[in-house]
């Protein structure tokens, strides 16, 4: 009746670093972090319809089951480690200055700081 369906083309690939969806309930927070803080990393896709993944965590054990695309988030590759050295209101805004390992000193604002920490791109030294 229906011509055969394609698999769909995995988003990640062996090795990437992802996060996965916590469960949620009725009673969870929305405003609360919704995905793990763990990194896990990728180690066979299964290809079909949906694609689903194998992961396994940082150290190498091995995670029971698959996960669904749509039950992971990339990390990114490039995190900085910084420390923060100051922080500043101006005009009802919020900034923070932090330092990377390299030395260099930026401002940047509070909002952004923050959507940075979530992403895992910043890793606050000391922590």
């Amino acid at each position: 009746m229906y011509p055969p369906t394609k698999p769909d083309r995995p988003v990640y690939k062996v090795g990437h670093r992802v996060r996965v969806l916590k469960p949620l309930n009725i009673y969870t927070k929305r405003s609360h972090a919704r995905w793990t803080k763990e990194i896990f990393v990728i180690n066979q896709i299964n290809l079909g319809v949906p694609v689903t993944y194998n992961i396994q965590d940082e150290k190498g054990h091995k995670i029971m089951g698959q996960v669904y695309g749509k039950e992971i988030s990339g990390v990114s590759t490039k995190t900085k480690t910084v420390s923060i050295i100051a922080r500043k209101n101006i005009r009802r805004k919020r900034y923070v200055n932090y330092r990377d390992v390299e030395g260099r000193s930026k401002w940047l604002s509070q909002t952004k700081f923050n959507q940075e920490m979530r992403k895992g791109n910043f890793v606050i030294q000391g922590e």
